[in-house]
């Protein structure tokens, strides 16, 4: 599984190390959704996106695409996206060749390029989860 670090503002990274254990769990329920979110653009696109998505030629990679459940460790919220399974090996040697990819718009990136993309929906999805857990 391919690892990416997203680091959020330092502000808000502190703010997060502050506040309770009810906060973090919003956080990692909207770090959930944002996965969840992610992915479905590695999948087929869509959140304004116009890169690269998941190549399908059998459907068993696009099918080992996996948010795992938030993990809360210590301060931290982690949030792990990837493509798993029997096919992770395939996954990475797809993820990074450049090939010629049967399904239009599929190719190299099709993970990383919606991660990429999506930093910026970060705050405007885990906020309102927070914010609820505030009230």
């Amino acid at each position: 599984m391919s690892a990416f670090q997203i680091l959020g503002a330092a502000e808000f990274q502190r703010n997060l190390a502050n506040w309770g254990g009810a906060v973090r769990k919003a956080a990692a329920a909207g770090g959930y959704e944002w996965g969840e979110r992610t992915m479905a653009v590695s999948k087929d696109g869509g959140e304004g996106y116009s890169g690269n998505i998941v190549p399908v030629d059998t459907g068993t990679l696009m099918s080992t695409g996996h948010v795992q459940k938030p993990r809360i460790k210590g301060k931290t919220v982690i949030i792990t996206l990837g493509y798993v399974g029997p096919s992770s090996k395939y996954a990475v040697f797809v993820h990074e060749i450049k090939a010629n990819y049967r399904r239009p718009g599929s190719g190299p990136d099709y993970l990383r390029g919606p991660v990429d993309h999506m930093k910026k929906q970060i705050t405007p999805i885990v906020w309102p989860h927070i914010r609820r857990a505030l009230k």
